[in-house]
């Protein structure tokens, strides 16, 4: 089995070249059985780190090359920022040469989606369609069920994601006008396969929750709580830092915003310092553990909009 990505973070000193072998090392989050495309499993992410681990701990030494990369993005979302961690990744990896990034396919005027990266495959010769996604969601009632894992936001869910991933984004290498623009390239594509990387939140029960089916078996989890039970249930020694954005992604940080006593991030909270949901790192005792924070209506809310 891999080892656990927490102690090959350690090996890393710069948060983004940390975030840069998270995403690469990572086990994946849901690995699907009936699908058309290779879902790459924990043991093959491992092996792409492992050929890479040289250069990663040069480049940790001096991470501008990564950073003038990100820098260059002007879309500062999460999925791009983890789509330029791969790509970055792919200029330097031996086996892997990135031959297109976010191919747009047209028909007409309208545009019916893109394939996010173009792939030759050194060892093999052939070249391929890989879908790339990082995503995080929150379980709710039965979470042997795709349906019952929800985005923070709640404008997102696991089923719906998997369902466009294995039937729509995946599949778009195979339309008739994508076969055109790729034949105007000279470019024939052998096949696809999917990158799902993330973390499940479970609710906090006193019996663990099962984990939906085809979920990786070393897939990354941690809790969700929501705010008054929360604060119900802290120390007053424990301590608090939010993380943003690209903070969601590997486990250790090095905390450049401010931490929190149980007090003080109620205080930050009322006075819309931060804005539920959250991602927090909590500390007590020398641990840390990652969780949600959400509204305490947030359950209600997620179950009105589904109708249950």
């Amino acid at each position: 089995m891999p080892p656990d990505i927490t102690a090959i973070e350690q090996n890393y000193r710069h948060d983004v070249v940390r975030d840069l072998v998270w995403a690469v090392a990572s086990p994946p989050l849901m690995i699907l059985q009936q699908s058309s495309c290779r879902w790459f499993g924990s043991s093959w992410y491992h092996q792409r780190y492992q050929s890479s681990a040289t250069w990663l701990r040069q480049l940790d030494q001096d991470p501008v090359p990564l950073l003038a990369a990100i820098d260059a993005q002007k879309d500062r979302r999460l999925g791009n920022y983890f789509e330029t961690l791969w790509a970055f990744w792919l200029e330097h990896d031996p086996r892997y040469e990135l031959i297109v990034r976010n191919l747009v396919i047209r028909d007409g005027g309208d545009t019916l989606g893109e394939l996010d990266f173009l792939i030759h495959d050194r060892a093999t010769g052939l070249n391929f369609h890989w879908e790339v996604a990082v995503k995080f969601y929150l379980g709710l009632g039965d979470t042997r069920e795709p349906a019952s894992w929800h985005g923070p936001g709640k404008r997102d869910r696991l089923d719906l994601k998997l369902v466009r991933l294995r039937d729509r984004q995946s599949q778009m290498c195979r339309l008739p006008q994508t076969q055109a623009v790729l034949s105007g390239l000279g470019i024939e594509i052998a096949g696809c396969a999917v990158i799902l990387k993330g973390r499940l939140f479970y609710p906090d029960t006193p019996t663990p929750r099962p984990a939906p089916g085809d979920a990786c078996r070393q897939h990354l989890r941690s809790r969700w709580y929501c705010q008054g039970e929360f604060f119900a249930r802290v120390a007053a020694g424990d301590r608090f830092t939010p993380l943003l954005n690209s903070g969601w992604m590997s486990t250790r940080r090095r905390v450049k915003t401010e931490i929190y006593s149980a007090e003080q991030l109620r205080r930050a909270l009322a006075q819309g310092d931060y804005r539920l949901p959250l991602c927090l790192l909590w500390f007590r005792q020398g641990q840390s553990a990652r969780l949600f924070l959400v509204p305490d209506d947030w359950e209600d809310s997620i179950l009105a909009a589904t109708g249950d």
